[in-house]
């Protein structure tokens, strides 16, 4: 018996086996016009392929949180803590729920809730001011 990498590789496999040999002769034919179709999808592919080599979310987050230290290391920029302290009583009536920091336009984005909403305010991130609030 033959082993395959994992299980769903073998399924997918026996699948193929099972649907060449079962599908009469008029299916054999579609899935040729499938794989022809497939050929026209190659500029999808070529999409695909840039997506791919654009960095993930992950990859971004962790940039603009090493851009963080570097700035808030030489003073360029207030530590998430004070902007908090600084920002959070004025939005009375609403529940904190966190923050997400941009590197590239050095900016806090507070998030709140208020009756069921988000809000988000864009602070700052080198004078604690408030530069738009969007609900």
């Amino acid at each position: 018996m033959r082993r395959y990498a994992t299980p769903l590789f073998a399924f997918a496999m026996l699948a193929g086996a099972l649907t060449a040999s079962v599908l009469p002769e008029g299916a054999a034919i579609a899935q040729s016009e499938g794989k022809e179709r497939r050929g026209q999808d190659a500029g999808n592919n070529q999409r695909a392929q840039a997506l791919r080599s654009q960095p993930t979310r992950r990859q971004s987050e962790r940039r603009d949180q090493e851009s963080a230290r570097a700035e808030l290391r030489a003073g360029r920029q207030l530590e998430s803590r004070e902007i908090e302290r600084r920002v959070v009583p004025q939005m009375r009536g609403h529940e904190y729920i966190g923050f997400e920091f941009d590197g590239a336009a050095q900016v806090y984005r507070l998030k709140f809730m208020d009756e069921g909403r988000m809000v988000w305010v864009d602070v700052d991130a080198q004078t604690a001011r408030v530069i738009r609030v969007r609900r």
